[in-house]
């Protein structure tokens, strides 16, 4: 009896733990480490530096933004794409520039945080 019980528990066990894998889920650690990643570079931009150190901070957020766009452009999340096309408006001409002033860069900076935020909340809210 003690054997049988053994076996029921590790068959409900198994079911249990392979179970939640067979449900489908809309959530993607690439895009949720590809956000925070883009996220995480828009909040410590320091505009306060020189334009040109300025300008190579905007480079590396314009390359995350870049990864993460062709990311999900290729997974086909339209939601996200969409999202970061918007986003690619106020980046896009900051990225064009040769230098970067101090006041351009903390009024664009405050926009690409809301925008960023839109699309992290948007990503990490996909556990279900």
């Amino acid at each position: 009896m003690k054997r049988f019980n053994g076996i029921i528990t590790a068959t409900l066990l198994g079911m249990l733990i392979t179970g939640c894998s067979l449900l489908p889920s809309k959530w993607d650690d690439n895009e949720a480490a590809g956000v925070t990643d883009l996220r995480w570079a828009i909040m410590y931009l320091d505009c306060d530096l020189d334009p040109v150190l300025i300008k190579h901070m905007i480079d590396d957020i314009y390359k995350k933004h870049g990864w993460l766009s062709t990311y999900v452009e290729t997974k086909g999340t339209s939601d996200i794409e969409y999202l970061l096309d918007k986003m690619s408006l106020t980046l896009d001409p900051m990225y064009e520039k040769e230098t970067v002033s101090q006041r351009y860069c903390a009024l664009k900076q405050g926009v690409l945080q809301q925008q960023a935020e839109a699309i992290a909340l948007t990503v990490m809210r996909r556990y279900d």
